[in-house]
């Protein structure tokens, strides 16, 4: 699991060298200029040891990976043994194994292994923190109704955050294509969409036609 992205009080900043941290630094890190500081890779005991120095450093840590419910998901036993929890997990896709909480009085996120998942949970839930840590009272990030160009087959009672692009049709009506992959390892989805079309919890399956609130990661 990787201990990562964790911006720091000083003015240190370590080369990062995992692919999840290298695009949420690239992408909001420098946005807020923010400050990192790496701590590396780390593996069953030492990451509690790893935690408390982290969190005896910087305001807020972030670490990625190690969050779930497997044999090597070692994050959230270690970060409840000297912290707490507030959840560690969301009903959302994809990033549902996401936790946030405090280690050693200090906020903390833990955000999942996979590339998409780590980028969209810190998006939706990382940045909105950062921003209020900041002193920012409004964390809200404006949707845009689209309508939907893709068929997508939804299970009512989880929220999910569909990869997309947006173009405008003769019309003038703006409508999303879906990226043809649901798969939260597929970096290139990223690249090839513009934003996120959310499917509410609440709602069946996307037809063509239908009316969607759309998040462009030029707001996020």
């Amino acid at each position: 699991m990787r201990f990562e992205g964790i911006p720091n009080r000083n003015l240190q900043e370590n080369r990062p060298r995992s692919p999840n941290f290298r695009q949420i630094q690239s992408q909001q890190f420098q946005q807020f200029l923010l400050p990192v500081n790496r701590f590396g890779i780390f593996h069953g005991g030492l990451i509690r040891d790893a935690l408390v120095a982290a969190a005896c450093a910087n305001d807020l840590v972030i670490t990625s990976g190690g969050v779930s419910v497997g044999e090597e998901d070692h994050v959230r036993p270690a970060v409840q043994k000297i912290g707490s929890l507030d959840f560690w997990k969301l009903a959302i896709k994809p990033g549902r194994p996401v936790a946030m909480g405090e280690v050693a009085g200090v906020p903390y996120i833990g955000l999942p292994g996979n590339p998409v998942s780590a980028m969209v949970t810190f998006w939706l839930i990382g940045r909105p923190l950062i921003l209020r840590l900041m002193g920012a009272a409004d964390l809200s990030s404006p949707r845009f109704q689209v309508v939907s160009a893709f068929n997508h087959h939804h299970t009512p009672g989880r929220r999910e955050f569909l990869r997309a692009r947006v173009s405008a049709d003769p019309a003038g009506t703006m409508r999303a294509e879906a990226y043809p992959s649901t798969s939260s390892g597929m970096l290139s989805s990223l690249t090839w969409s513009d934003g996120l079309v959310e499917v509410h919890e609440d709602i069946g399956d996307v037809k063509v036609g239908d009316v969607l609130p759309y998040l462009p990661y030029s707001v996020l």
